[in-house]
């Protein structure tokens, strides 16, 4: 007599059962974010490139990260609150060089350092609930 383990006729079940607990711990519940829109100027010049982060006060939250357009503004998402805000900027690098490689320069920094430290930085805003502009001058 020829038995079928049972094991695998669960299989299917299983897999749906591990699949909905993935996908149930995707996201937070209730994590509605505000869109935060704006442009960066240093010295009354826009910048063309860099990167902009909202860190949240509240330690419970996480920040986000946006690229800085060509034309000077960014666009992000961030949950409502009170954040500390940075900018950087470095100077680019030869895209063929690796760190330690003849040639290689490290980055370097074109902004002032209290725009690229959450310790320093003096920009702080509070986020509401409806869309906001928020113009960052370095």
């Amino acid at each position: 007599m020829i038995t079928h383990s049972s094991h695998f006729t669960s299989f299917p079940y299983v897999v749906l059962l591990v699949g909905s607990v993935f996908i149930a711990g995707c996201g937070e519940a209730g994590t509605a974010t505000t869109t935060v829109t704006g442009k960066v100027t240093h010295k009354d010049k826009l910048l063309e490139r860099g990167v902009v982060l909202f860190s949240p006060v509240d330690a419970n939250s996480s920040p986000s990260r946006t690229n800085i357009d060509a034309d000077g503004t960014y666009q992000i998402e961030v949950m409502p609150g009170q954040h500390k805000v940075i900018v950087k900027l470095f100077t680019e690098t030869d895209p063929n060089l690796e760190p330690g490689e003849p040639g290689y320069v490290a980055p370097k920094s074109l902004l002032p350092i209290q725009y690229s430290s959450l310790a320093r930085t003096p920009l702080e805003f509070t986020v509401g609930d409806e869309p906001v502009e928020i113009n960052l001058e370095l």
